[in-house]
């Protein structure tokens, strides 16, 4: 990259994205646990893209037998795909996303979620009884590469300025931005139209970038590896 990446200031994100396995119901692997010695054929994207980098680690970091039909342009292409019975699933796909594109999957049993691609996992996903990725780890090591991957998705769709932003604005637009996320009429809005508001103040984003930032350069190293997809 041509820039450094921890100079930006963090104004804060509206949403901390949630990403998931989901597989239509009909497929043969029920569980993620049954991923692990069953084949499962997805659709994906292009290589640094959630749909293709998440399964690839999952492969790498849990020994699931995922196998990836990439080149679709994007999540409303693959669950088309999924619908037309091409593939049977989609991973790296965010949990708000799932809720405002297909609202009707998970009410009419079309699709099951079969695990949690994040470190901590979301309240609701959480009360159907999903497991996390994570717990699926091969190792210890494992299991400090996948968090650092998944570590991102607290990000969502942060709002950043640049470095030589004033202090004192910084503080104002991060006061602002938290008063917005609370904004009755805009949290009716978003309910209306299916989008999930969870925000995270600029302040917890500035430190977690510090820490991924600080993380030594031979887990970076083999985070890179991990993301490397190698067929089932």
């Amino acid at each position: 990259m041509r820039h450094d990446a921890t100079k930006f200031v963090h104004i804060g994100s509206a949403t901390v994205d949630h990403y998931v396995c989901i597989s239509r119901a009909d497929a043969p692997v029920k569980t993620f646990k049954e991923l692990l010695t069953r084949e499962l054929v997805i659709g994906a994207s292009q290589p640094g893209t959630s749909t293709r980098d998440y399964p690839a680690m999952l492969n790498n970091m849990t020994a699931s037998k995922i196998r990836l039909v990439s080149g679709y342009p994007g999540t409303r292409e693959i669950t088309l795909a999924i619908e037309k019975d091409e593939v049977k699933g989609l991973c790296g796909f965010s949990w708000s996303s799932l809720q405002a594109q297909r609202p009707d999957w998970l009410k009419s049993g079309f699709i099951r979620v079969l695990v949690q691609e994040h470190d901590k996992g979301h309240p609701d996903i959480n009360k159907m009884g999903v497991p996390l990725a994570v717990d699926f780890a091969k190792s210890p090591e494992n299991r400090r590469i996948m968090e650092l991957i998944y570590s991102s998705e607290t990000f969502g769709r942060p709002y950043m300025a640049a470095p030589s932003v004033p202090p004192e604005r910084i503080a104002a637009l991060r006061s602002a931005f938290m008063q917005t996320m609370r904004d009755e009429a805009l949290l009716a809005e978003a309910q209306k139209t299916g989008i999930e508001i969870d925000p995270i103040s600029g302040e917890e984003l500035q430190a977690l970038a510090e820490r991924i930032f600080a993380t030594p350069a031979e887990v970076v190293e083999r985070a890179k590896h991990a993301l490397e997809y190698r067929a089932p």
